[in-house]
């Protein structure tokens, strides 16, 4: 290992991870140019490629590089977790959406904790289940998730609920039957729930086949918003659209069960900082 090439190689490893410049780039909040340019340097100094830039996933070099240096990496964070004289707390979600609705708990507890950070991580549920569980991420807050592990501690918080959205100039009237959805692009979240599960499951019993699109909740919230198209989203991420008028709920002639929602963490890492978080975000909820 070159002395000075400690960044290159930490930053391959991230890139690696994510499968992403852009989700690097993000988490390092420097820009996605920087990012490739970095990247670039490690290759013309190892004098190979590292990535296929088409799916960035890793070449044999790659991998090889990565598996060498990845156990590496991990034992520099851990040490250097040793010698912090503060604990910040890493929270997992699915969307940005859910993030505004923790704003004030996490505002509340810097309160108590100014010099502690809460760095929020955007993911899907697989995933952040699996940093979860490495140690990576401290809690996650989302929707109950059936496939989590016995060594994991869940809270709820509450109930949410899914509707229909469509743009303001489109006119469906104020109720209508399930049937408006066949052959409609129909926007759904990327993650599953059980208010999905069984929107999905009655699509099928009465043979309506939209034409379903998986998106993030804020490109859900502009696609319908400028089309006469058709969302499913969770109320609760978007009720700042609905009270501008931006968007307007759409009534249809379906019974969609609310789907719980609350906190999960690893029950032998709860220390105090985590724990204040916890009761915050309990209290407010």
């Amino acid at each position: 290992m070159k002395f000075g090439n400690e960044t290159l190689y930490r930053l391959f490893v991230l890139v690696a991870d994510e499968k992403s410049i852009t989700r690097a780039s993000e988490k390092l909040y420097i820009s996605q140019p920087a990012v490739s340019k970095q990247i670039k340097k490690l290759e013309n100094e190892l004098n190979t490629n590292l990535f296929n830039r088409k799916n960035m996933e890793l070449t044999k070099n790659g991998k090889k590089l990565y598996n060498q240096l990845k156990p590496i990496m991990d034992e520099l964070e851990k040490i250097e977790k040793s010698f912090e004289t503060k604990r910040n707390i890493k929270l997992g979600t699915y969307n940005t959406l859910m993030s505004k609705l923790l704003s004030s708990s996490i505002l509340e507890f810097y309160k108590t904790y100014k010099d502690n950070d809460v760095i929020i991580e955007n993911s899907n549920i697989e995933k952040m289940f699996h940093k979860l569980e490495n140690g990576e991420l401290d809690l996650v807050i989302v929707k109950k998730y059936n496939k989590a592990n016995s060594n994991t501690k869940y809270i709820k918080l509450g109930d949410l609920e899914d509707i229909f959205i469509c743009g303001n100039k489109v006119n469906f009237g104020k109720h209508k039957e399930l049937k408006v959805l066949d052959n409609k692009i129909l926007y759904i979240p990327r993650n599953n729930s059980i208010a999905l599960e069984k929107l999905l499951e009655v699509l099928e019993i009465y043979n309506i086949k939209p034409i379903i699109k998986k998106v993030d909740s804020t490109t859900m919230v502009k696609l319908v918003k400028d089309s006469s198209n058709i969302g499913f989203i969770t109320k609760e991420y978007i009720s700042e659209e609905l009270v501008k008028g931006e968007i307007k709920e759409l009534q249809l002639d379906i019974d969609i069960p609310k789907s719980e929602f609350g906190i999960y963490y690893i029950k032998d890492n709860k220390f105090k900082e985590l724990s204040d978080l916890i009761k915050v975000i309990q209290h407010n909820f």
